[in-house]
């Protein structure tokens, strides 16, 4: 693209004409979703039918709030999330079901809706509650859930009185209620299921159930005691070495601890809820600690959101060893960046003159000590300065050339860094930097000429055009000034990165005024660099 700005010609004592040149918003926040948890099996094949027409979409902050809908007929759902639920404020959708085919229930659904994003998994157990008017047979009632489109369904613990039913729910996906004689509960409970915990979920929710038709819940009492001891305790302590048993252990270890509390068996399990909150803390500890060396030992800068996330759950369970405090020196570790500039300069006269000045530097990102938030500092050092001439100076081009060692300038860097897990597994990585690229040695560096015959240095005493002034004509539409960073300039167009890379950001900028053109090739290039100092 084209840029006009006004240039000063000046002639030189070395009768050489050359050109002198005179002298935010950033991008919109992350939403990270945990990771899915979708099992890969399909059994239990569903067909959900969707009321998109009644669809809400709610924005939740971080610190928890409500989804409600209220369908004509009567029917209300309430999704209530706890603050440290989320990591961070999400969207979220609701659609009320209309019917499911492929049910094994007698008495088809009661009522449901499916959650999104798909398979969000939240810190701590949110509240669905949904309202039913016209009431529904309490001994009769069991908790559905499915996955996707319709997968892995299959029943789950849900608490009612006759009007209202209440369902903890700790992932987004397919969530409701449904009606079913003996018959047909136990031909469901009897199905195949997407995973082990889903298994142990659908014989609770049975469980539950018969509790409800003869108020003898001792059956759950021992089924509790047995999922823990033979399922839920030897996963935990699994998890305790490997951090890619964690989430799954952990979600089905707060699904059974969550009905232990509804029905306030506790009194009756013994110290299993205890011993597995231990175990629990103890398998968060390890992933984080196996984020952080993965994230050194691979440069993999994504793994900060990892330790950030297991950092937020240790809270959640009251531990106070790992806490953002006493950790930020492994987060700040993980979680640096380098940034690489490069930027020439290439100014052509019309009489043949042509002046080139590039300039690279790198600076190394850091965490202000705030997530997303980085700063940093570094060198910048002339790549090429040089001028061809033309006519009766022609013969410079042969015996003099421009030494730079002793110039010098520095680069400071504010901005944001994040990434959008919502990606999936390939989370995309996005950037708003604000960059202050300045030298400290303004002037023409020194011109060193060998003849052969002799050797002499000309010392201009009015610079040649600057690198900084050209910068700064070209890129005037990205002035800005933040916090300690005057003058600067913001760029927020990179395009999204994989792994911990942004950019690189490459551009070709022109600019022409009078008898001269500049042309700048301009790249900015930010990556991952745990470590780093």
């Amino acid at each position: 693209m084209k840029r006009t700005f006004n240039l000063l010609s000046i002639l030189l004592n070395t009768s050489l004409a050359i050109l002198l040149l005179p002298g935010c918003s950033f991008l919109p926040s992350s939403v990270p979703s945990s990771a899915g948890n979708t099992p890969p099996s399909t059994a239990g094949k569903v067909v959900p039918h969707l009321d998109e027409q009644d669809q809400v979409d709610v924005l939740i902050p971080e610190k928890g709030g409500q989804v409600s809908l209220t369908l004509s007929n009567g029917v209300a759902y309430s999704l209530e999330i706890p603050a440290g639920a989320l990591t961070s404020d999400q969207e979220i959708m609701m659609t009320p079901i209309t019917s499911i085919d492929g049910m094994l229930l007698s008495g088809g659904l009661i009522a449901g809706v499916q959650l999104e994003p798909e398979g969000t998994l939240l810190l701590t157990p949110a509240t669905l509650t949904i309202t039913v008017p016209d009431g529904y047979d309490l001994k009769q009632m069991v908790g559905i859930a499915y996955y996707g489109q319709g997968d892995g369904f299959h029943l789950t613990p849900a608490f009612g009185d006759g009007k209202t039913i209440s369902l903890p729910i700790l992932s987004f996906s397919g969530h409701g209620a449904g009606s079913g004689d003996s018959n047909s509960l136990n031909q469901q409970a009897a199905q195949p299921t997407a995973s082990q915990a889903d298994g142990d979920q659908q014989k609770m929710s049975a469980a539950i159930n018969q509790g409800v038709d003869t108020d003898d819940y001792s059956q759950l009492v021992q089924l509790l005691i047995d999922q823990f001891d033979n399922h839920i305790k030897p996963n935990l302590q699994a998890a305790t070495t490997d951090d890619s048993k964690i989430d799954p252990a952990g979600s089905a270890f707060l699904n059974w601890d969550a009905i232990v509390e509804w029905y306030s068996l506790a009194d009756k399990i013994g110290t299993r809820s205890e011993v597995g909150k231990s175990l629990l803390i103890k398998g968060l500890k390890n992933a984080f600690n196996q984020a952080y060396t993965r994230c050194l030992a691979n440069q993999d800068v994504s793994e900060l959101g990892n330790m950030w996330r297991r950092l937020r759950e240790l809270d959640l369970m009251g531990d106070q060893e790992y806490t953002m405090e006493t950790k930020q020196d492994k987060l700040l570790t993980c979680g640096t960046f380098k940034l690489t500039f490069k930027s020439t300069l290439t100014w052509t006269v019309d009489n043949g003159i042509v002046i080139e000045a590039g300039v690279t530097g790198t600076a190394i990102l850091h965490e202000k000590g705030v997530m997303e938030l980085f700063q940093g500092h570094g060198d910048l050092s002339f790549s090429s300065y040089k001028v061809d001439f033309t006519n009766a100076s022609t013969d410079l081009n042969k015996y003099c050339s421009i030494d730079t060692s002793e110039s010098s300038g520095r680069l400071d860097v504010e901005g944001r860094i994040y990434t959008d897990n919502e990606a999936g597994e390939d989370p995309q990585w996005f950037a708003g930097l604000v960059l202050d690229p300045h030298f400290l040695t303004q002037g023409l560096p020194k011109w060193k000429c060998d003849t052969g015959a002799m050797n002499f240095d000309i010392n201009v005493s009015t610079p040649l055009p600057l690198w900084k002034d050209g910068f700064d004509l070209l890129h005037q539409d990205r002035k800005i000034s933040i916090g300690d960073l005057v003058d600067s300039y913001m760029f927020g167009d990179f395009q999204p990165g994989v792994d911990g890379h942004i950019g690189p950001l490459e551009l070709d900028t022109t600019g022409q005024q009078g008898q001269a053109e500049v042309e700048e090739d301009l790249v900015i290039d930010v990556t991952g660099a745990p470590g780093a100092k």
